[in-house]
């Protein structure tokens, strides 16, 4: 492994950056996520980590061809949009 694959600082932002990119790749609107309140994006990540939990140990499981990892990605997306709207809130 690579230095910059152990750095969880870069790992964090490569893997936001991407998912980000990747949500506006699929037609979502890059911005519409900075509307929304600070609570759904939390329900959302732990939505996204339960279910990647659930896979790790049941993969059989998948019903919307996600794996845990991408279910485990989306979460730290979340998590940080979360953490954005909060200290921007009045």
């Amino acid at each position: 492994m690579d230095r910059k694959t152990l750095d969880p600082r870069q790992v964090a932002y490569d893997l936001v950056d991407r998912v980000l990119k990747k949500g506006i790749a699929q037609g979502h609107n890059p911005d519409a996520w900075k509307t929304e309140p600070t609570t759904m994006h939390l329900q959302k990540a732990a939505r996204h980590a339960i279910t990647a939990c659930l896979l790790l140990d049941h993969p059989e499981y998948t019903k919307d061809d996600e794996t845990a990892l991408e279910h485990a990605e989306n979460c730290l997306t979340r998590c940080a949009m979360a953490l954005v709207v909060l200290k921007h809130q009045p």
